[in-house]
């Protein structure tokens, strides 16, 4: 650069200092009073969200309960018929009441099928009534909005 250009740059225009003199000038502006009762009414709203986002949760819950009752009762008494089922036709076919009789392999096949499916079906019940807590942990779900946006403006700041 040459010498008339360096001496430019060194003295800042008249305009800029006067900008400048102007910025220092210039007093913090206070809040809008009307803006923070907005806020005011915001977080009221969004507590008032949050409760009834619980209380759904809560009777959400309450009615999965109900109707694992149901279904627990339900598959009991499935599974009661069924093993008496495999015990009258065990006593039937040992005694060879009316003539009946099944080979003992038939008689093999049903009782250890009829065994597997009832463990089966109270391994499915159990991992239904009973989640693990990896399947409960708060901390898999996603975050909320509002933690997001909180979040992100104290970053800024």
């Amino acid at each position: 650069m040459s010498e008339p250009e360096l001496t430019l740059l060194r003295k800042p225009p008249t305009e800029l200092s006067k900008l400048f003199a102007g910025i220092g000038a210039i007093k913090a502006i206070e809040p809008d009073p009307l803006a923070l009762v907005g806020e005011e009414d915001l977080d009221k709203e969004r507590v008032a969200s949050q409760i009834e986002h619980l209380h759904e949760e809560l009777l959400q819950t309450r009615r999965v309960n109900k109707a694992r009752l149901v279904v627990l009762r339900s598959l009991f008494l499935l599974i009661i018929l069924w093993l008496s089922s495999v015990v009258a036709l065990t006593t039937v076919c040992g005694l060879h009441a009316w003539g009946f009789s099944l080979s003992d392999k038939l008689m093999m096949t049903y009782i250890t099928s009829t065994t597997i499916s009832v463990l089966a079906l109270f391994g499915i019940a159990a991992k239904w009534l009973f989640p693990t807590q990896s399947f409960l942990n708060p901390a898999k779900q996603p975050k909320s909005r509002t933690n997001d946006f909180s979040a992100s403006r104290d970053s800024h700041d």
